[in-house]
């Protein structure tokens, strides 16, 4: 598996000291700003939500990783469902590092 290329450090989502944005994707303890959502006043809540899961996708893509390659079973069985999960989480992993368009059909 590759190696997951962004930003390092512990990413936070919300408004920074002094900051006027309330939508900000940012690294702690740093002014290293990942992403702003910008949005009109009618859609805040779900500027909001999507800059909280930006904020936590890396973390989740770390758990998916770890996950993935605890459960394993490479037996390699066609009817292997689990197989069939681990080919799905590789996928997805593979599209989290933009070596694979996400297929949005099993979404």
């Amino acid at each position: 598996m590759s190696e997951l290329k962004v930003t390092g450090g512990e990413w936070a989502a919300g408004a920074r000291e002094g900051d006027d944005w309330d939508s900000v994707v940012y690294v702690l303890n740093t002014t290293y700003e990942i992403c702003q959502c910008f949005h009109d006043e009618k859609d805040t809540d779900r500027c909001t939500a999507n800059t909280h899961l930006f904020a936590a996708s890396k973390r989740l893509y770390e758990q998916l990783a770890y996950m993935a390659a605890q459960h394993k079973c490479g037996c390699k069985h066609p009817a292997c469902k689990r197989c069939e999960d681990d080919a799905e989480n590789e996928a997805v992993l593979a599209a989290a590092r933009g070596e694979k368009e996400v297929d949005n059909e099993r979404l």
